[in-house]
């Protein structure tokens, strides 16, 4: 388990797949974000050509390696990100409560994603 967010909001997907076009605005309203444990992580150089002789697409999009779709290539993105008190980032380290206002997007379409804005913490 990774974690539990609970949201609301109005999210507009519009176009073809083949130019996109994702908008809109989103409130996380409350949950919680499992913090992986460093130690555990088996790193991977995703872009390294030979993992793609190996593997199918269903894992490679697990590992977080591009497929190469038609629609994530060409997205366009543009979405408001709420993020309200009573959302926290637990490991077995840390117990964060986060908020603040973020905005993803593409820039430019497809190329690569802009998380712009700040999140914050309390002491």
């Amino acid at each position: 388990e990774q974690g539990e967010l609970f949201a609301d909001g109005t999210i507009r997907a519009s176009g073809p797949l083949d130019s996109l076009a994702v908008t809109g605005n989103v409130a996380i309203v409350r949950g919680v974000i499992y913090i992986p444990d460093p130690a555990q992580f088996d790193v991977i150089d995703t872009q390294d050509p030979a993992i793609f002789a190996v593997t199918d697409t269903a894992t490679a999009e697990a590992l977080g390696i591009s497929t190469g779709s038609a629609a994530a290539q060409n997205l366009r993105l543009d979405v408001g990100v709420d993020v309200r008190r009573g959302t926290f980032g637990r490991s077995a380290e840390a117990n964060v409560e986060v908020y603040g206002n973020l905005r993803v997007r593409t820039e430019p379409p497809g190329d690569a994603f802009l998380v712009t804005g700040s999140l914050y913490t309390d002491r």
